[in-house]
């Protein structure tokens, strides 16, 4: 009895505390397996899609990406004639990115997933590896009502956890 209330009073890592240290790694080492293999059947597997389009003309804002679920956004690629596109993506409520490519091109030589730059009179946005566990959306606008530009290229390669096609 003596020993039952012991385990109520600890942890499993006060537990593993009292053992010796090669024992306790040893043990340690098996409940991560454990817990790993647990989780892996727990969650579904990722499907991958592409979403590719060519010469849209924006004269307002327009949603490119609403996507729902646990994946990871792999590529955007957007080619624009304008520097003063409003690029606004969002993963889990939280905004990832929302800016003009102008603004973003000043910094994305400092940024490791986010590059724009100018090449050929066209502008190019490139954002890789963006990790969502509920929600991403992007949004593409012109920065004022009136202004209109035209996305050259739009390429987003992802993978989701999900049981049918968005």
């Amino acid at each position: 009895m003596a020993e039952s209330s012991r385990l109520k009073r600890y942890g499993l890592s006060d537990l593993l505390r009292e053992l010796p240290v090669p024992l306790a790694i040893i043990i340690a080492e098996e409940l991560r397996e454990g817990v790993e293999e647990a989780l892996g059947k727990l969650r579904k597997p990722l499907s991958t899609y592409v979403v590719d389009h060519k010469m849209l003309r924006l004269s307002g804002s327009r949603k490119m990406l609403d996507l729902s679920g646990r994946g990871t956004l792999r590529e955007l690629l957007i080619i624009t004639d304008s520097p003063d596109l409003l690029v606004a993506l969002e993963a889990d409520d939280r905004q990832v990115v929302n800016h003009r490519l102008s603004e973003l091109a000043e910094v994305s030589d400092l940024l490791e997933n986010i590059d724009v730059f100018e090449r050929d009179g066209s502008y190019v946005f490139r954002i890789s590896s963006v990790h969502f566990l509920t929600r991403l959306r992007n949004v593409l606008a012109p920065i004022t009502p009136t202004a209109q530009a035209t996305v050259k290229r739009y390429f987003a390669l992802y993978d989701i956890e999900q049981t049918s096609p968005p």
